[in-house]
């Protein structure tokens, strides 16, 4: 098997290229990062050309990338190749689903509730939990100064986005009853663990009054369509969990967060900032008595990157209840997880006052992610299909 490998600026690049390299296959590593992932002619060319350049001594059997990219997937139709592609994102942010219909296409998706979701929309796609990978993560760990660990040290960490958003001049200029009808649907979602309600509660009927509003009040013209309000929403429920997630556990433990984002509600918060991927996030997950992670809402059951990540450093996890977590991991054991933010609350002031408690769940987490195997192993998956 020949197989052509797109390299962007993805999360495990070079663990995909271990993989790669442990079982032995042919392949061509093709790196390109770009910005605009549907309307890009001159990617398009060039992707065409690379793989028509690859192929003249002998042909290429597969194309492979992190993340579906529809331009790649026309590309793979037209010259008959199958595309396979791992999605970690939910949702996915193109804007036209059409070219993920194709029959040369293997998609394979983390979050098996997006899985049926493309599947009532005719689109073939294959559920394949995500995995980290751990010795890369250790390595960081092990080659650093005990000077270099010491500046992760602390009680509660958490590393993500804030999702500062537009909701607010998004919703001014429609009608009160919407706008109540949007935060009631906010306020059910946010009770809510394991259960995804905007699908269902965000109606096209809701985005054509909204439009009428926009059309009626704004003098530009303005509009937005259904999948764009149930992003919004998604993120905006998010941004108000983390928010008040981490101005709790704040409130007596020391807590860093390693974002771009800033919020003044943070006041006890310390912002480290932007955090390096490769050298620093392990060090981070590793030196935190506790990692948070607080999922965002449009990941429907799957179990995020982050949470393979913070376990594969040897990272104590407390997370929000995700179906596929308790699936994999044994909760108590494996891992920690909350219903609400104030037994989120109430969690931590136990796990940081019981160190033995929290090691031995820290220990079998570990010991439980290497037991379902590597990355490598799912790529093995993806390629049986």
């Amino acid at each position: 098997m020949r197989l052509l490998y797109w390299k962007w600026n993805s999360f495990f690049n070079e663990s995909v290229e271990d993989a790669l390299r442990e079982l032995k296959l042919d392949y061509i590593a093709y790196e390109k990062n770009i910005t605009e992932w549907e309307n890009n002619k001159e990617f398009e060319l060039e992707f065409e050309k690379t793989v028509d350049i690859n192929s003249t001594q002998q042909k290429i059997d597969v194309i492979f990338s992190i993340n579906y990219n529809p331009i790649i997937a026309k590309v793979a139709k037209d010259k008959d190749i199958v595309y396979i592609s791992w999605i970690y994102d939910s949702p996915i942010h193109i804007r036209d689903l059409s070219s993920m219909k194709y029959k040369t296409n293997r998609i394979f998706i983390f979050d098996r509730g997006q899985v049926e979701v493309y599947r009532k929309q005719g689109i073939e796609s294959f559920h394949l939990p995500l995995r980290c990978d751990y010795s890369r993560l250790h390595q960081t760990i092990n080659n650093s100064t005990n000077i270099q660990k010491e500046v992760y040290k602390t009680d509660i960490s958490f590393v993500g986005k804030l999702y500062n958003n537009d909701y607010g001049s998004i919703m001014t200029p429609i009608y009160d009853y919407e706008k109540g009808y949007i935060e009631g649907i906010i306020r059910s979602q946010k009770q809510l663990y394991g259960v995804y309600l905007l699908e269902e509660l965000i109606t096209n009927n809701l985005v054509i009054k909204m439009n009428k509003a926009y059309r009626e009040r704004l003098k530009e013209k303005f509009r937005v369509d259904r999948r764009e309000i149930e992003y919004l929403v998604a993120c905006e429920i998010t941004r108000r969990e983390r928010i008040i997630a981490l101005s709790i556990v704040s409130h007596k433990n020391k807590t860093f967060l390693y974002s771009n984002e800033t919020d003044k509600d943070l006041k006890k918060v310390v912002n480290k900032g932007y955090i390096d991927y490769n050298t620093q996030l392990p060090l981070a997950f590793n030196n935190s008595k506790i990692n948070l992670n607080i999922t965002l809402k449009t990941i429907r059951t799957g179990i995020p990157l982050r949470v393979w990540e913070i376990i594969g450093s040897n990272g104590f996890v407390i997370s929000n209840f995700q179906e596929e977590i308790a699936e994999y991991f044994d909760i108590g054991n494996d891992i920690v997880m909350y219903d609400d933010v104030e037994q989120l609350a109430e969690l931590t002031d136990f796990y940081l006052k019981n160190d033995a408690e929290r090691n031995r769940i820290r220990e079998n987490g570990i010991k439980r992610l290497k037991s379902l195997g590597t990355i490598k192993n799912q790529i093995e998956v993806m390629l049986k299909k």
